[in-house]
């Protein structure tokens, strides 16, 4: 997946290789994968994002350097990068899902 609006870039990586996407806009993983989301900035100028995921706010306010990039692997929590859940696809049946 690779998502490209306004020189930004959004894309969906699992085991560190970028998920391809379906010309309808999907990315097909399997349940139980953990993925990363890679968020690229291709401006010379800072920029400021928010990630969602599922309805929620999995990033409040992320920086992006010009010309940066960040790569996100779990929700983040008081601006804590490296604690909380991390990404993984799985069935809404899993008791581990929230």
């Amino acid at each position: 997946m690779d998502m490209y609006r306004d020189s930004y870039v959004l894309a969906l990586m699992v085991d560190g290789k970028i998920q391809k996407e379906s010309d309808d806009g999907t990315v097909l993983i399997p349940f139980g994968s953990e993925y990363v989301l890679r968020l690229k900035n291709k401006l010379r100028k800072r920029a400021v994002a928010d990630v969602w995921l599922d309805g929620r706010i999995a990033c409040k306010g992320i920086v992006l350097e010009a010309n940066g990039t960040v790569d996100l692997e779990r929700f983040v929590a008081d601006g804590n990068l490296t604690e909380g859940k991390r990404f993984k696809l799985a069935r809404l049946t899993d008791p581990k899902v929230d």
